[in-house]
């Protein structure tokens, strides 16, 4: 069993572990960092540079209750962000300096998917991830649950970005359907997925 609770501080570190490891091979990911050997680090760095400060309010994560580690967790928009929505336009001056190329087709990916996002104001799911070695034991399916619950409180469409068909199939159990997709990156095949507001 896992207990789904919003962040602090002190998981901002350990979120940004757990996404390197869950993101290392994700088609995605590996066509925005093609250098595999570098790539599970600046996930890491670019994570830890997004959750650092005001990142943490938009976050959710995942506890196992026995152990007491966290396993996974749930990045997020809301409809009205209190900070500005992309991480590439904030900071892509310092970063551009370690990624090089990384930024220009994050950038584009980015814009690709915002043509298939709803006009009015809505959440977006950023990215969910279990730990890899726990794959497959409901734990994105307890952050969705958990983060859909109170998204309902403020109903608002939920839109977000499918980058593998498992991970589509799990956000279909949960109310999204695609509405388009996107093949910019070579190699990748993106679903764009809304669920209404209930």
């Amino acid at each position: 069993m896992v207990l789904v609770r919003a962040a602090t501080a002190d998981d901002v570190a350990p979120v940004a572990d757990l996404f390197a490891r869950a993101f290392e091979h994700d088609p995605l990911w590996a066509a925005l960092m093609p250098r595999a050997e570098r790539r599970a680090r600046n996930i890491r760095w670019l994570m830890l540079a997004d959750l650092s400060g005001a990142g943490v309010n938009a976050l959710d994560v995942a506890v196992d209750e026995t152990s007491g580690l966290l396993v996974g967790a749930l990045r997020f928009t809301t409809p009205r962000p209190d900070r500005p929505a992309s991480w590439w336009r904030r900071t892509a001056g310092s970063a551009a300096a370690r990624l090089g190329g990384t930024i220009g087709r994050g950038l584009r990916q980015e814009r690709a998917v915002r043509e298939h996002r709803p006009a009015e104001p809505h959440w977006f799911v950023q990215d969910v991830a279990a730990d890899p070695r726990r794959q497959g034991r409901g734990i994105g399916s307890a952050l969705l649950a958990h983060r859909l619950n109170l998204i309902d409180q403020s109903p608002a469409p939920t839109a977000l970005e499918a980058t593998t068909s498992g991970s589509a199939r799990l956000y279909a159990r949960h109310g999204f359907a695609t509405v388009g997709t996107v093949r910019l990156l070579p190699g990748t095949e993106s679903q764009v997925m809304i669920r209404p507001a209930t």
